[in-house]
């Protein structure tokens, strides 16, 4: 073959190399818009819930009487609202005397959004589902606070749920509650997940506008950003247990004022683990802190309970998806909140507490 026509082949090869991609993506173009694939909507969530306050560690509180709402979609035409409101005692769920029954049993949940319930109905979170296991005299109250850390949860108690005077605390940990608030730059740097921060649906730019163009490249973006938005968030917690990191001192520091705290003035209290329901391999991401986190309670004298064996088994083989409100909301839904309640109810009986083992 000639001098020439190797030179033309190896163009024709060159062009070639370089035009399949493109007709790789305008395949793929066609595809996802003849089958119809779509990105799933972010919730749209409305209302407000909070007030600022001045103290510098609690930062906001509770409104009383507030609502918020939370409209998803799942893309495929099915749409709900979930709506989620406060009572004028500025907690989720009926309100209480100030005075309690003398013969009755008042139980204090505490927590973040998991307590709290973001994303489920009242009578779907977890301490509502506890309620429903509770003997005659029993009152659980739902004293969760979205976003809280240990320490805001603690200071929300002394100022909030204490004159209510709870027999009882339950204190629901997340291992999140090492992000406090304020603390973040001085303690373990976050990992950045670059993947998930170049496909993030609000990031701008070029990425953007090729997004907006092609609807294979949006629904590409979209799944990477939901599996690696989760799979990352645990990995920014992970980086913060360890004995020098300031928010782990200062989730350790409040459990050990609460626990100070109930000791005084004559109260149980107990602390409850939530999984992070992600799941890596045989158990859920957050196993490995959790399990730190509990070492620290039993070393200083607080009962505590993992509810991880629970959601495994009520999880079974299906995707962690299942437990969730959604596909990229890591809150749990009312499926989760029911296994979980069910075993915190089952642990309690055990213990001699008026709550009905399922």
């Amino acid at each position: 073959m000639s001098e020439d026509a190797l030179r033309r082949q190896g163009r024709r090869r060159l062009w070639i190399s370089l035009a399949m991609p493109l007709v790789g993506l305008m395949l793929a173009e066609v595809l996802v818009r003849a089958v119809g694939p779509t990105v799933l909507p972010m919730p749209e969530a409305r209302g407000n819930l909070f007030a600022d306050v001045k103290d510098p560690v609690l930062r906001y509180v509770n409104l009383p009487n507030a609502t918020k709402s939370i409209r998803y979609d799942d893309g495929a035409g099915g749409q709900w609202t979930v709506q989620m409101r406060t009572n004028g005692q500025r907690m989720r769920g009926p309100e209480v005397a100030l005075r309690k029954p003398e013969q009755g049993l008042r139980v204090a949940c505490l927590g973040d959004s998991h307590t709290w319930g973001d994303g489920v109905a009242d009578d779907e979170t977890w301490p509502a589902q506890l309620q429903e296991r509770a003997g005659p005299g029993v009152e659980v109250l739902n004293c969760g606070v979205n976003g809280y850390d240990t320490l805001q949860e603690v200071l929300w108690y002394e100022r909030f749920v204490e004159p209510l005077d709870p027999d009882l605390v339950l204190l629901c940990y997340f291992a999140n509650d090492v992000a406090a608030r304020g603390l973040r730059e001085q303690g373990a740097r976050p990992k950045i997940d670059t993947l998930a921060a170049w496909t993030h649906p609000k990031r701008p730019g070029w990425i953007r506008s090729l997004r907006d163009t092609s609807v294979a490249v949006d629904l590409l973006c979209d799944r990477v950003w939901r599996w690696r938005s989760l799979r990352s968030r645990q990995d920014s917690w992970d980086s913060r247990y360890v004995p020098t990191d300031p928010g782990w001192q200062r989730a350790r520091g409040a459990l050990i004022r609460l626990r100070d705290r109930c000791a005084r003035d004559g109260r149980e209290l107990r602390v409850v683990f939530f999984p992070y329901l992600v799941r890596q391999g045989a158990v859920f991401e957050s196993s490995e802190v959790l399990a730190v986190a509990r070492a620290f309670c039993e070393e200083n004298g607080i009962v505590c309970f993992d509810g991880e064996s629970a959601l495994l088994a009520a999880l079974g083989d299906r995707g962690t998806a299942a437990l969730r409100v959604s596909l990229s909301d890591f809150h749990a839904n009312g499926e989760a909140y029911d296994a979980f309640a069910a075993a915190v109810a089952r642990w309690l009986a055990e213990g001699g507490l008026p709550f009905e083992a399922d």
